[in-house]
Order: C-alpha cells, then sequence, then structure tokens
C-alpha cells in the first residue's frame, strides 16, 4: 500500500467524501493539502490528531492481546509522527477487516 492509498483510507475512516481526486475532498473539518500532490496525514500532527481523537472515541472491540491501541499511544508518548502515522494505518485496517 502506498502513501496515497494509505491517506485515502483514513478520510474514508474519517467519512469524508472524495469529489474529484484525493487532494478535493469535502470534509466538515476542512481537511485540505498544503501540498497539491496529497493529503498531509503522514507529515502533520494537525491532521493526524483528530484521527487518533477519532480512534480512541470508537466503541470497538479489541483484542485483549492486541497492541494497535498502545502503539498509537507510544508514538504520541515518543513525539514520533511517522510511528503514530503507521500505528494508525494497522488500526484502520484492523478496523476495516473487523467492523
Amino acid at each position: 500500500m502506498n502513501l496515497s492509498e494509505e491517506n485515502r483510507m483514513i478520510y474514508e475512516f474519517l467519512g469524508v467524501r472524495e469529489t474529484y481526486n484525493v487532494r478535493t475532498f469535502i470534509d466538515p473539518m476542512q481537511y485540505y493539502s498544503h501540498d497539491e500532490d496529497r493529503p498531509m496525514f503522514d507529515n502533520s500532527w494537525e491532521f493526524l490528531m483528530p484521527v487518533i481523537k477519532k480512534i480512541y472515541e470508537l466503541d470497538f472491540n479489541i483484542p485483549e492481546d492486541s497492541n494497535l491501541i498502545g502503539d498509537i499511544t507510544h508514538g504520541l508518548i515518543d513525539i514520533d509522527l511517522a510511528h503514530t502515522y503507521f500505528s494508525v494505518i494497522e488500526f484502520i485496517k484492523y478496523y476495516n477487516k473487523n467492523k
């Protein structure tokens, strides 16, 4: 999965509807890319934090032996954007497969 597909998966998780291409989404939270080619979830805490907030607020059962939420939390504690981003992607993959 490439970066564009991962970011698209995040938009879909947020319930954002694609209208033209990967950089023109309709969204009540106004997620617009500062980069002409792609959204910014992978390189901006500003864009990634609402995704993490939604994950933490979900009423979704995760197996006790899973580290999906823990991995996100560790990325936040370490202030490691890349680790947090990829942990979010893993969570969303699991969520989409098991919702």
